[in-house]
């Protein structure tokens, strides 16, 4: 009888460990989890694109607490085309890390197209300033009239997104 006694402690200790260990997670997207920046990033980003377009939907999905995906589409003002629009954004824990990211991804295609930050983009919003670090990167595929898809690369210091934009002419 004691073994028996034994025996279900031992399992249910066990039990307990695995559960444990499968349960556990370190990409908690709770919504008291997320990065208090990259929220405060997303807002101010939000609404540059609804006061810069006609905005038909947006969606932000947090992968992690330091990252999120977001989807929107947009309409020109003429209505003959709408863009779908799909941005990895991550917050690195220091500018050389995400600097290192950047190198990291194949740029094949890709060409730099600026290390000039524009003042009115969200970050300058939510920071108070220029990010001291700023490349940009970008490839376009398609090129028939109306029908492309454009490619970003973004680093603003810590700060790394990667965009893919899909434009169709509705005419």
């Amino acid at each position: 009888m004691t073994r028996k006694v034994v025996a279900i402690v031992a399992f249910v200790m066990f039990t307990s460990l695995c559960v444990a260990g499968c349960t556990s997670s370190t990409n908690n997207t709770s919504a008291g989890q997320h990065d208090a920046f990259l929220e405060k990033y997303l807002t101010a980003y939000q609404t540059e694109v609804k006061g810069s377009t006609t905005s038909h939907a947006w969606k932000v999905t947090w992968v992690n607490s330091t990252a999120a995906t977001v989807h929107f589409t947009f309409g020109n003002s003429a209505g003959n085309s709408t863009a779908s629009t799909n941005v990895s954004i991550v917050r690195f824990q220091s500018v050389p890390e995400a600097t290192s990211y950047v190198n990291g991804l194949s740029k094949t295609g890709y060409a730099l197209v600026t290390t000039v930050y524009d003042l009115n983009d969200p970050y300058q919003h939510v920071t108070g300033h220029a990010p001291t670090t700023y490349r940009e990167y970008e490839k376009t595929t398609g090129g028939s009239l109306g029908n492309t898809t454009i490619y970003r690369i973004i680093q603003m210091d810590d700060l790394v997104e990667n965009y893919t934009i899909t434009s169709v002419s509705t005419a």
